[in-house]
């Protein structure tokens, strides 16, 4: 067979392809293909131009050189193994945020679940075995009210002054009420003192929280930090609400409302049943030592839960 000139060069381009060919076979038959394919092409990986419900089409030569494998969007589980297609509220509901005891007692309508919140009180004074704690459903849901609200946060303070009162520290707790629209607000709780505590006529509680919370809070999650400005908090709460001058300069105080008369009658009860064992004594030392001495400072679940 006579080749002319020209029939050289497309002669040339045919061989080079035969041999680009036996190379690739040879290549994937030992494994040694030196680059992957990029991802969406080849029967190894998702096709864009052939979609999963579609008919796929294999080149002639492909039976010739290569075993004939089943295309990846044809194999068993392949949508199964396809990632779900989710909400914006579902995937903010697998998203796992630390949150606080009474946080989890938060419904999906935006309520206190009291029932359950109520459950922790009576599983409280199980643990602490108190024998003559007695608080009604009814009580406790006045307790976890806070002008004429109730709160992840009421709801947290009913909880801890509750505690308080199972350790005998005082009685008769009840929350007060000091007017509309006061903003600077007083003392959480009236309570009656007994013992080394008999002084004591007012509670202000404090809910400190783990480093992992305070950041998901919007905070730094310096624990020391947190705990030095809850006690400077706390003292300066005590000291302006047991001054009658300072009090008396709020206009819309009620006349009857049941006011401290000395720093000496508030008891700082901190709960800190929301920090993480680790960090307790982080968050322990710091608000003794910006409580400054204050023998009226009590800290629950200072070392492990209850």
């Amino acid at each position: 067979m006579d080749y002319k000139k020209g029939d050289w060069g497309l002669f040339s381009v045919l061989l080079a392809l035969g041999i680009a060919i036996v190379i690739l076979s040879a290549s994937a038959a030992t494994g040694a293909f030196i680059a992957p394919p990029p991802a969406g092409w080849g029967l190894d990986d998702r096709n864009p131009f052939q979609p999963p419900g579609g008919t796929h089409n294999y080149p002639p030569a492909y039976d010739l050189l290569q075993p004939r494998r089943t295309c990846f969007a044809d194999r068993p589980g392949f949508m199964m193994s396809q990632p779900p297609k989710s909400t914006r509220a579902e995937l903010t509901q697998l998203a796992v945020v630390p949150k606080t005891q009474a946080g989890g007692f938060l419904q999906p309508d935006g309520n206190i679940d009291l029932y359950a919140a109520y459950a922790e009180v009576m599983r409280r004074e199980t643990a602490i075995g108190c024998e003559d704690f007695d608080c009604s459903f009814e009580r406790f849901t006045d307790l976890s009210t806070e002008n004429g609200e109730t709160t992840t946060t009421s709801t947290r303070e009913a909880i801890s002054i509750l505690e308080g009162e199972m350790r005998g520290l005082y009685e008769n707790s009840r929350r007060l009420y000091y007017g509309p629209g006061i903003k600077i607000k007083g003392p959480d709780f009236g309570v009656d003192g007994i013992g080394e505590y008999e002084n004591i006529t007012h509670a202000e509680t404090k809910g400190p929280v783990g480093s992992a919370i305070n950041k998901a809070q919007g905070g730094k999650g310096d624990l020391w930090e947190q705990g030095k400005e809850i006690a400077k908090k706390t003292r300066w709460q005590k000291r302006y609400w047991s001054n009658k001058t300072k009090t008396d300069q709020l206009p819309l105080i009620r006349p009857d409302a049941y006011l401290p008369k000395s720093v000496d009658n508030i008891l700082g009860l901190h709960d800190l049943y929301d920090v993480p064992t680790e960090e307790k004594s982080i968050m322990n030392d710091a608000i003794i030592n910006y409580s400054r001495n204050d023998t009226n400072t009590i800290i629950l679940n200072n070392e492990t839960n209850i």
